[in-house]
């Protein structure tokens, strides 16, 4: 049984995490046609907004599921790595032939989202079975 969820959490989070990043650069390219911010403020709140908002999913996620303690965070980046390599292959309106790097970048930039949404998720977990003993 333990192998089989580790079979299958692992995909997940690879799928989820190609999920995340690719819905993320998609809507980058609709907030560069029609955000009011230019310049460096909009990438600025871009990059808060996916960090913040992932903390919050992970917190979420540990805090009221069973087996969300079970996240892997390995897997997760991979699948991100995989997601903007897919958007750097299928963009055809800009030449991306940094993606490597950027993929590094958007790991370097989520791996601390997950690794703090897991164990804040973890603590409050802890913190409400404290309270209901």
């Amino acid at each position: 049984m333990r192998i089989l969820k580790a079979l299958t959490v692992r995909p997940v989070a690879a799928a989820c995490g190609a999920l995340y990043v690719t819905i993320w650069l998609a809507l980058s390219r609709l907030a560069n046609q029609y955000s009011p911010l230019r310049g460096p403020a909009a990438a600025l709140v871009f990059i808060a907004l996916s960090f913040g908002v992932l903390l919050l999913l992970v917190a979420a996620f540990v805090r009221f599921t069973e087996w969300g303690s079970q996240l892997s965070i390995p897997f997760f980046l991979i699948g991100v790595a995989v997601g903007v390599v897919y958007d750097a292959l299928t963009d055809k309106t800009m030449d991306r032939n940094l993606f490597p790097i950027e993929a590094a970048i958007w790991c370097g930039i989520l791996a601390p989202a997950l690794g703090f949404g897991k164990e804040l998720g973890a603590w409050l977990k802890k913190d409400r079975q404290l309270q209901t003993d």
